[in-house]
């Protein structure tokens, strides 16, 4: 049987979903903080040239990165970074990150940052090319979460700039287009100690343009979940997203006859927990 107190508390929850809550979203970690961090990224992309139905040129790339590791805040310019694991693979090559069970002592002072194994000495070239592109570089994260308080089942749009910049997608034909998704507050639970709201997220569109080329038959679709604090307390948060573009592509100016073939995918997976 539920406690007394635990009982209040989740009617008081219940309410408040019901009557609209302002998510604040993720703490900034504080010196002193500690908690681990998992991510996973898997990525691919196929494009087929064609003149006349004959194929001039093909390609395709794809990759994956994954991780899990102790965060420690030192202070406002040092964070250590313990990797149980960490794996990366681009263009087929496997990386030599040399990361399992390693502590890495990360120095940020004003826009340089440096990376060095505890205990002296210095990461390899993939694995320091690894720890630049997840931690080093200073960029900002775009939050997704709605402006104003919302009930449980109440929806805001998201544009497709913040999205894929919070999904870290570069895709060329982002870069000229003015859509917006949909995001909606699923739900609102305890977990991990603190009040977390479950938000998702759907995005469907046609981009028109992409490497210099007018699309046609195009399909954008992003379909995500995000889950972070309703007061800001906690750091922790998780995001699970999928991402499918293709399209044919014919020149805007030019030839015609040459079609241009996209089929790009995209998948994430990142948590912060205790």
């Amino acid at each position: 049987m539920m406690r007394r107190g635990l009982l209040l508390a989740a009617l008081s929850l219940t309410a408040a979903a019901q009557d609209g809550v302002r998510i604040a979203g993720p703490s900034s970690p504080a010196p002193g903080a500690a908690f681990v961090m998992e991510r996973s990224r898997r990525w691919s992309e196929a494009i087929q040239v064609e003149l006349a139905g004959e194929v001039l040129h093909e390609q395709s790339a794809s990759g994956s990165l994954a991780y899990v590791c102790k965060v420690e805040v030192v202070s406002g310019t040092e964070t250590k970074l313990t990797f149980e694991k960490a794996t990366y693979e681009d263009g087929g090559r496997v990386r030599e990150m040399e990361l399992d069970g390693k502590t890495i002592v990360m120095k940020r002072e004003g826009d340089e940052v440096s990376f060095a194994l505890a205990g002296g000495g210095e990461p390899t070239d993939d694995a320091s090319e690894f720890l630049e592109g997840e931690f080093g570089r200073a960029r900002k994260t775009p939050s997704l979460l709605p402006p104003d308080e919302v009930a449980t089942g109440e929806t805001w749009r998201v544009s497709l700039e913040d999205l894929a910049g919070r999904l870290g997608l570069e895709w060329d034909a982002f870069r000229a287009e003015k859509f917006e998704g949909a995001a909606r507050l699923a739900a609102i639970a305890e977990k991990d100690g603190a009040s977390m709201a479950t938000i998702e997220i759907a995005l469907d569109a046609a981009p028109e343009a992409m490497d210099g080329n007018r699309l046609t038959e195009s399909e954008l679709t992003i379909a995500a979940t995000l889950e972070v604090p309703v007061e800001g307390t906690v750091p922790y948060r998780s995001l699970s997203a999928k991402a499918s573009l293709s399209g044919v592509g014919a020149p805007e100016k030019g030839t015609a006859d040459i079609m241009t073939e996209y089929r790009m995918t995209f998948e994430l997976e990142e948590k912060v927990r205790p």
